[in-house]
Order: structure tokens, then sequence, then C-alpha cells
């Protein structure tokens, strides 16, 4: 599945002005790749993430396609259905349930549309896939930041997405979890995942096969090159 994004905008309505926070952006992503996401905050790097799951509906005349079928242009209920199908997402602030298990949490997404049965032991799998074997059956606030993003990667993997989505996943974690997630998102590349990474961490610019910096909603550049431009520290 190839991801081809053509000339995507997105304008909000202010009781002010009209604020335009992305300007025709444009890239590919091919099956297989890593594409990182730079520029400093207030860019439009989570806007444009969020445009590409369909989560966030751009401007007239914008285009998300994965291989020929064109997300914007469908209803609302076929584009749930595919990113439920297909997609991923990481938050940076894990978006967890306080009331639920570690193990409820990683099955949630899909808890109408699959067997208990079978989503309790995919679940099982991808919480000793991210070292949280031990910690399924505790709720998040028995969890250290680190955990808590390792149990967000695996609940965006309880439908075995072609496409992961991640929102600043290393933002808030000290240097010993972030390169933790950060191998854990090369084992999943590396086994054909495709990754659409936003992110200010330098450590993280370094990795990936493709690079777009953003810069006030324009695209500044997009290369083969790893971003590792100490000016987005944060």
């Amino acid at each position: 599945m190839i991801l081809h994004v053509s000339h995507l905008s997105k304008t909000y309505q202010t009781a002010a002005e009209e604020l335009q926070v992305l300007q025709e952006i444009s890239f590919s992503v091919r099956s297989g790749e890593w594409l990182t996401i730079i520029g400093p905050s207030g860019s439009g790097k989570s806007t444009l993430l969020h445009c590409i799951s369909g989560m966030t509906k751009p401007d007239k005349g914008s285009s998300v396609k994965y291989d020929d079928w064109e997300l914007l242009t469908t209803k609302e209920e076929e584009q749930q259905t595919f990113r439920r199908k297909h997609i991923g997402f990481i938050y940076q602030d894990y978006r967890l349930f306080d009331q639920f298990t570690v193990l409820t949490n990683t099955m949630l997404p899909l808890v109408p549309y699959e067997a208990k049965d079978v989503l309790k032991e995919r679940a099982t799998a991808l919480l000793k896939q991210v070292g949280l074997g031990d910690r399924m059956h505790h709720v998040p606030s028995q969890l250290s930041g680190g955990e808590k993003q390792r149990a967000g990667i695996a609940r965006a993997l309880i439908n075995q997405p072609a496409y992961l989505l991640c929102d600043e996943p290393t933002g808030n974690l000290d240097e010993k979890n972030r390169d933790r997630v950060i191998e854990l998102l090369k084992e999943l590349n590396n086994g054909g995942t495709n990754i659409l990474i936003v992110t200010h961490d330098k450590e993280m610019m370094t990795h990936g096969h493709q690079t777009i910096e953003l810069s006030y909603g324009k695209q500044l550049q997009r290369d083969g090159a790893k971003g590792n431009d100490p000016l987005y520290s944060g």
C-alpha cells in the first residue's frame, strides 16, 4: 500500500481571521518506509497526521490516496472502517482509560468488531512484545510514563495496521524510555509497518527513510536525508 498526499491544505476560520495551518503539502510514502515530519511548534505537523488519517477534514482540492483509493471523497463511515483496518495512532499523552487494565485498553479499539478471545490472545502477545507482559493486569495509574507509551503502542497495533501514525511518541519520556520506544518502532518498520512520525526529538530525527520539514504550514523540504537539525529541539 502506497500513500500519496497531494496539495493538502487546511484552513480554520476563527472569530477574528482565517488561519491557514497547512499549505499545499505533497509527498508519497512507499511500502515499508518511515517518514519523519519535523518543524517548530505550531507548524502544522499534528494537523497533517490527522488529515492523513481522515480524522480532520482538509480544504477542498486536497488529496490523500492509499494506492488508488481516495480517502477524502468517501463517506465518514467508510473512512472509519479504513482507519480501523489499516491505521494505528500513537499519541504523546497516551490516551489510556484509567478505569480499565492495560490488557483491556489494548483490546478496546476492536472490541465491537472481533471475538473477545481472539483479541485477548493478540493483545497479550503485543504487550509481551513491548515488554509489558507482567503489567497487563495493572491500570494506567500504576504504570510509569514509558510503560504507558508502550501500552499505547500495543493498542495502536491491535488492528495490525499497515500505517502507524505517531504524534510526538517520545515527547514525555526520559532518554532510556525514548530509546526503548525508538527500538520498538525500528523493529516494527523492519517488519514492514509504514511509520509516519511527528517529532521534536533530535535523536528521533536521525531515523527513517525520508524527512519532511514544515514551517508555518509550508513544506520547506522533502528528501531522503535523515533529519538531524538541532534547530528543532522543542
